[in-house]
């Protein structure tokens, strides 16, 4: 389970900006998502979809705070459906909405 959970968390950072779902990663390691959620439970007490939300999250701030991209640029790149699910995603994990995190940033 160790190696497996190594291996899912260096796709993680490689593909969280194109793919947020877990069925994507369990794929590409030939096992099924459920299987994968075992694993990372076992291994971090975590479930891939909170591994794989931290990254996108950091990747987001890390976007937000250095470059001059808008929010709906990033919204984009970073693969939401909407403004709206990039900013409730946003807000539930960081207490603030992108734009406030971008103006405390700097």
């Amino acid at each position: 389970p160790r190696e497996l959970y190594n291996r899912f968390l260096s796709l993680v950072p490689a593909h969280c900006s194109e793919s947020h779902d877990v069925g994507f990663y369990a794929s590409r390691l030939a096992i099924s998502a459920r299987y994968l959620a075992q694993v990372t439970r076992r291994v971090s007490d975590k479930s891939p979809k909170q591994i794989i939300d931290a990254c996108l999250l950091h990747e987001v701030e890390m976007a937000l705070a250095n470059t001059s991209l808008s929010v709906q640029e990033i919204s984009d790149r970073y693969g939401f459906s909407s403004l709206v699910v990039f900013s409730r995603f946003f807000k539930e994990r960081k207490h603030c909405s992108p734009t406030e995190f971008r103006r405390s940033s700097r």
